[in-house]
């Protein structure tokens, strides 16, 4: 896809307007480089969201808030938090990144847009087009809308960092990364926390944002850089250029938890006195080892992959795989709970259903699905057969076959009869036109099997015309003649007769309708040598 002209959190020199960063707190969001229709892979599960940054447009567009032309500013805009987990059985998930995979929501229309991954406990190693991403795990830092030359005062003390966000350049610039022009990846970077705390008798603590108040540190020459303030445990009140700001406190959710992939399981219908499996996994998404203590299963469903007690370390996953063994028709419901030291004793549930069903029928199906005698010469008879077989799980027993259709007769058969699970049983169709056209008909198998009543259908075509064919010999030592014949003048040729043809003529009884051909003939000795082509000629079949 086209990248458009639209900057997301642009890099900018200082003669054009100003850049509007956004207020960001937890949950902590990390912007991708990568633009909509680019491939994101990732292990177990992914939360997303799809939109852009505060910006400002370089130039003017159709449709959306650029068609105020470049400087307009486009406001934060994305899709709702979006979690995207690995199928059943599998250990990743893919998203292609744009408004399809978020339910078809554009949040920008006429703005080039981008992702962005919420931050978990522990760091994810992802793929962006198949480049690897590391996603830091999540901090409590809140980015402030304000850039260098802005006035930050706040009561007491307050711990800043001085730099930006992932982001891409929107002009050339004469130093840092941008010298690569529009589009280039500018990365993350901060200085490190520093703490400004106010002065004795004074209330309040004032930074001027910019290089000198971080050590005349510059953590990323050449692109326009703001601050971010660590949250604190409870909210702080500041003013950026006088204006009030409030920076929340740290999060109270519980970081360390244990995560199900899939959250619940669907078996499909089962018969009963089998079993059906489906794999799973669990994964600790703590810093710390967690240790599973106890596994209850509920249902006439097990488990297998692990013993109990078990531990994971931070960041691993455990496959196991669960089995649902019905002992009643109907659905039944279930669950695995994991309990474990993980947040105080977390105890972590996965819902299982499964509908237990009586021993299957048996199924016919028939192979080929159709039976097409193609053309046959009128007052000739040409048989085929057909394969039907018993893919069920039970025995079936046919109690009736016919054949509907003129033309069309059934083989010797006798009913009624049985067929055992996967058994087979070819039955023979003769089609024996008398007039020349097409002709449809049926075959029909009755039975006690799922599908009650297998038809398949019969076709075939006919005309009265056939091509005599005569030649002269050379004479002695040959044994019969092969007679060749195409669609198309100079072949390539197909041989007609089955055996070899003595004496020297031939008819060709399967010729269509309206069909123009091409014959030759070549001689065969009695060493079996054969000889090459003899001179072609063609016949015309008239229409029909």
């Amino acid at each position: 896809m086209r990248r458009l002209s639209v900057v997301i959190l642009a890099v900018l020199s200082l003669a054009t307007p100003a850049i509007v960063y956004p207020q960001t707190s937890t949950p902590v969001w990390f912007t991708l480089d990568n633009a909509a229709g680019d491939t994101i892979t990732a292990t177990g599960s992914i939360t997303l969201r799809f939109g852009q940054l505060a910006s400002t447009c370089v130039v003017e567009m159709g449709t959306g808030p650029c068609t105020g032309g470049a400087g307009t500013p486009t406001p934060e805009t994305w899709t709702s938090p979006q979690t995207f987990t690995a199928a059943s059985g599998a250990t990743t998930v893919t998203v292609v990144a744009d408004g399809a995979a978020f339910n078809n929501v554009d949040p920008l229309p006429g703005v080039n847009k981008t992702v962005q991954v919420e931050e978990q406990a522990t760091v994810q190693n992802i793929t962006v087009n198949g480049q690897p991403v590391t996603i830091p795990s999540a901090s409590a830092w809140f980015t402030l809308n304000a850039t260098e030359g802005d006035t930050v005062t706040a009561t007491g003390s307050i711990t800043l960092r001085f730099g930006q966000v992932a982001s891409t350049c929107a002009v050339v610039m004469g130093t840092g990364p941008c010298t690569g022009g529009p589009g280039t990846s500018t990365p993350e970077a901060w200085t490190t926390p520093q703490t400004f705390t106010s002065v004795p008798g004074v209330a309040t603590v004032t930074i001027l944002v910019g290089a000198a108040a971080f050590n005349n540190v510059d953590p990323l020459p050449g692109v326009d850089k703001t601050v971010q303030v660590q949250e604190q445990a409870t909210v702080q009140n500041i003013t950026v250029n006088g204006q009030p700001v409030t920076v929340p406190a740290l999060s109270t959710s519980p970081t360390c938890q244990l995560t199900a992939t899939p959250s619940s399981i669907t078996f499909p219908n089962t018969t009963l006195g089998y079993n059906y499996s489906s794999s799973a996994s669990i994964a600790n998404n703590c810093p710390t080892t967690i240790t599973v203590s106890v596994v209850q299963v509920v249902g006439p469903y097990s488990t297998s992959g692990f013993e109990t007690p078990f531990s994971l370390a931070p960041g691993q996953t455990l496959n196991y795989t669960t089995v649902f063994t019905p002992t009643t028709t109907g659905s039944v419901t279930g669950s695995i709970t994991f309990v474990s030291n993980a947040t105080t004793g977390q105890t972590l549930s996965v819902s299982l259903t499964g509908t237990g069903i009586a021993s299957q029928q048996g199924l016919l199906s028939s192979s080929p699905a159709t039976l097409n005698f193609g053309n046959v010469t009128a007052n000739s008879t040409q048989s085929q057969s057909v394969t039907i077989t018993n893919t069920g799980a039970a025995s079936v027993t046919v109690s009736g076959v016919t054949v509907v259709g003129a033309a069309f007769s059934l083989g010797s058969l006798t009913t009624p009869f049985a067929l055992g699970p996967q058994q087979s049983i070819q039955l023979a169709v003769g089609f024996a036109p008398t007039t020349s056209g097409s002709a449809a008909g049926t075959l029909t198998l009755t039975s006690n099997a799922q599908n009650g009543t297998l038809t398949v259908p019969l076709a075939g075509t006919s005309a009265n015309h056939s091509v005599a064919l005569s030649w002269n010999g050379t004479g002695s030592q040959i044994s019969g003649y092969n007679v060749y014949r195409s669609t198309v003048s100079g072949g390539p040729y197909s041989m007609i007769n089955g055996t070899l043809v003595i004496p020297s003529n031939y008819t060709d009884q399967t010729v269509i309708a309206g069909t123009t051909y091409f014959y030759t003939v070549t001689e065969v000795g009695t060493n079996g040598a054969e000889s090459g082509y003899s001179n072609e000629v063609s016949v015309v079949v008239p229409s029909p």
